[in-house]
């Protein structure tokens, strides 16, 4: 577990980790993981637009998203499909970036990936080489990164959630992972929880 506030390096991580064996997080993502799109959708898109920039805010009128693509396309929701995935609304992005704002606007991380699908504008599910950036760094470490097949955002929760394989590194060392969690919110300010099959390498 990494704090936003005050954060190891991620070689001590790794010795937590081995004696600590942390695996309740495989148990949280489980069948309640949302699993990303597939994009085998059976409706047609209603509208497409090119080179799109979406800002979103938070209650309190702050910026929390900034999200870029060079294609949009809107699918309404279709509840008489035969096709499940076709009943809420969704829009897919092609070359998605994403950036994760704080109640202070200053920014968290940033996210990039070949697609993307927001559901009902409540969850993104970004596939195909995603990386993760971390924007902020203290204490003179260097920042956090990783990478993965698939990764889960949950706008309401603000949440990032890896279902499949991970790899971390920060500087020289690199952890890897089955799953990943990190919190966003106010509560749990930059938690990463990581879980099944977790190794780290060190490279000289």
């Amino acid at each position: 577990m990494i704090e936003q506030h005050k954060r190891p390096l991620l070689l001590t991580l790794l010795l937590a980790l081995i004696v600590l064996g942390i695996n309740h997080l495989s148990q949280r993502l489980g069948s309640s993981t949302p699993t990303p799109a597939t994009n085998q959708r059976s409706n047609s898109a209603d509208y497409t637009m090119q080179q799109i920039e979406r800002l979103r805010t938070n209650a309190a009128g702050q910026l929390s998203e900034q999200i870029t693509a060079t294609t949009l396309r809107h699918f309404p929701a279709n509840p008489d499909s035969a096709n499940a995935d076709d009943h809420a609304e969704r829009i897919e992005l092609e070359k998605p970036e994403i950036q994760l704002a704080s109640g202070d606007n200053s920014s968290l991380w940033q996210l990039q990936a070949d697609s993307a699908t927001l559901i009902t504008n409540e969850i993104a599910e970004l596939s195909g080489h995603v990386h993760a950036q971390q924007l902020i760094q203290q204490d003179d470490q260097a920042p956090i990164s990783f990478t993965s097949a698939a990764l889960v955002y949950d706008f309401q929760q603000r949440t990032l959630t890896s279902p499949g394989s991970v790899t971390l590194t920060q500087g020289a060392t690199a952890i890897h992972a089955g799953a990943l969690q990190i919190a966003l919110d106010e509560a749990r300010h930059g938690v990463i929880e990581l879980s099944r099959s977790v190794y780290g390498v060190i490279h000289e």
